[in-house]
């Protein structure tokens, strides 16, 4: 497999193990269309961040059999994209924080989860992410993000079926650090009981479906995404919703319009010459009788 410490080379499994940090007893992997993507997935970048390789698989065979292995050489074999994930630190530090970062968002996941409904099975604050505002995982148990691509994929899949049994299995993940999360929680806290403005409504639509396709998945309506988006950069050119599509207006000069004319005049004298002689001299001949 390429990883991210090996992006160009493949590795194997007892090379992984070799290069582990010192308290690691588990072995990370993603899955995906290409390594190059899944490098840049916001599910790696705490990972990346405190130097734990990750195992990046491109090829759609590659997650079945990872996931048939549960263990090899007494360390565990773990999606990235699914369950918590470890950073071989102090963890008694790390769960104080963030017990403290979720009572702080709590008004923030509980309207959010309230809000998308059977879209996620829960919102919470993540320390998986370090660019990124928010990002999707899912349940241990559940279907990844690449393996729902692949049952997408099968003829003989049922959609409706399989739709409601992942949908019910995503995560929304919050990165509490992140200047618009924070602006969110603002905006919620203000809101109070009454229902934040409809502007704030699709903003969070535009970052969950946004958080959606970073995460690998799909999102089930393009065209009400993009009308959202449009809406979005309407409002920060600060134009009105409703503001029409008109056709442009060229004004175009006197001395234009002589201009274009003498154009075509010349183009016309230029057609004129270009024709074969014998059909001139036969012109020339009608006008002569």
């Amino acid at each position: 497999f390429y990883s991210t410490k090996s992006l160009n080379n493949l590795t194997s499994l007892a090379q992984y193990a070799s290069r582990k940090k010192e308290k690691q007893d588990i072995i990370y992997y993603l899955a995906g269309d290409s390594k190059e993507v899944l490098y840049k997935s916001p599910l790696l970048q705490k990972l990346i961040s405190k130097g734990i390789e990750v195992l990046l698989l491109d090829d759609p065979i590659d997650e079945y059999c990872m996931n048939s292995l549960s263990e090899f050489d007494k360390l565990k074999v773990q999606n990235a994209a699914k369950g918590e994930v470890k950073y071989f630190e102090d963890e008694e530090e790390a769960k104080k924080k963030l017990t403290k970062l979720e009572e702080m968002y709590k008004p923030l996941t509980e309207w959010w989860k309230k809000y998308l409904g059977k879209k996620v099975e829960k919102v919470e604050v993540t320390t998986r992410l370090t660019d990124s505002p928010c990002a999707i995982s899912t349940s241990e148990y559940g279907y990844s993000a690449n393996m729902e691509k692949i049952s997408r994929s099968q003829a003989f899949s049922s959609q409706d079926k399989m739709g409601a049994y992942l949908l019910a299995r995503k995560t929304l993940e919050i990165n509490p650090g992140h200047p618009i999360i924070k602006k969110m929680l603002l905006k919620i806290k203000e809101a109070g009981s009454a229902q934040p403005e409809k502007i704030i409504g699709e903003l969070y639509d535009v970052l969950f479906d946004s958080a959606l396709l970073n995460s690998g998945f799909t999102i089930e309506d393009t065209n009400a995404f993009f009308e959202k988006m449009e809406k979005s950069i309407r409002k920060g050119f600060k134009l009105s919703e409703n503001e029409a599509i008109q056709e442009p207006f060229i004004d175009m000069s006197e001395e234009e319009k002589k201009a274009e004319e003498e154009k075509a005049k010349s183009s016309a004298k230029t057609e004129e010459a270009s024709k074969p002689e014998e059909l001139q001299s036969g012109i020339q001949l009608i006008i002569y009788f």
